[in-house]
């Protein structure tokens, strides 16, 4: 599909702004998880989902549109580190699901031999079709041009389209897993009066995860199957990169802004960047230390 060097450019502009947003709410996600200092298995994985986070937002910066020879390198940490991400989110729900009924060491554990395990599976998806095709700047970001003809299709295909695979049965995965996570939450405070609001506030906070992550990845695949048969407008284009590339904005919002421990070591991080800048000193603390901190579950 031929796209002009006005709208090429266009498509680099949509991708580097929500890019730059996500690269920074990215890497502040993942000091205010390391900063925490009560680390549990579902804080470890939001900070892995950070770095994933980070990796693609970064990537999505190079103007490959200007230097195509990147492409292959922007392909394969798009495809690598996206997939991760998507496996990270189902992981985070189900470690939330788990944690309700399972101990934390055996739960740290488990979800750190899935992840490894993932990232063994996923590998290859990544590295198969980035060594055996032709990558170009496409629509708004790196694409497979054409497949190398000495390597066999039903291998190239099965890799190819696992991605997408990984990438849905996650995304449905994880809707699933909150919608149960809040039903039981629910169900376990309606006997306890003095928590119910508080549960139920926290039980609604979550509906956001699924819905936040389904938002982001839905428009981009519509357009991607749409323009299979038909080329799309550069608007609605441009709207689904712009959505799609603040998936780490999102994310920072979802995972880190909306837990109020990670949010004040956030803030804490913001002030303290405000106070080097402009050397001003703080007569005073800009928030009052809980008697213990809370985890990422809440």
């Amino acid at each position: 599909m031929e796209y002009t060097k006005e709208e090429e450019e266009a498509f680099y502009i949509a991708t580097l702004i929500p890019s730059i947003f996500s690269a920074i709410g990215s890497f502040l996600l993942l000091l205010g998880c390391l900063k925490l200092s009560i680390k549990n298995s579902t804080t470890i994985l939001v900070i892995y989902l950070g770095i994933c986070n980070l990796a693609v937002s970064l990537a999505s910066i190079i103007p490959t549109y200007k230097f195509p020879n990147l492409c292959p390198y922007q392909g394969f940490i798009h495809i690598f580190f996206q997939n991760i991400g998507c496996v990270t989110h189902a992981l985070i729900a189900y470690s939330l699901y788990k944690s309700l009924s399972t101990p934390e060491n055996i739960l740290f554990l488990r979800t750190r031999k899935l992840f490894i395990f993932f990232c063994i599976i996923i590998l290859p998806t990544a590295i198969y079709p980035t060594i055996t095709s032709e990558f170009a700047y496409e629509g708004g970001w790196c694409t497979i041009l054409k497949k190398n003809t000495t390597f066999k299709d039903a291998y190239f295909w099965a890799y190819y389209y696992m991605r997408f695979i990984f990438v849905w049965a996650s995304n449905l995965y994880v809707v699933g897993c909150y919608f149960i996570i809040v039903k039981k939450y629910k169900k376990l405070t309606e006997s306890i009066i003095d928590f119910v609001e508080e549960k139920k506030t926290v039980a609604t906070r979550m509906l956001v995860f699924p819905i936040a992550l389904v938002l982001c990845y839905f428009p981009i695949n519509f357009q991607r199957f749409y323009s299979q048969f038909k080329k799309p407008s550069i608007w609605f284009t441009i709207v689904c990169i712009v959505i799609v590339s603040l998936v780490g904005a999102v994310n920072c919002i979802v995972y880190g802004i909306s837990n109020p421990n990670v949010r004040r070591k956030i803030f804490r991080i913001i002030v303290w960047k405000k106070k080097v800048n402009k050397k001003i000193n703080d007569s005073g603390n800009f928030f009052e230390e809980s008697s213990r901190e809370l985890d990422i579950t809440y």
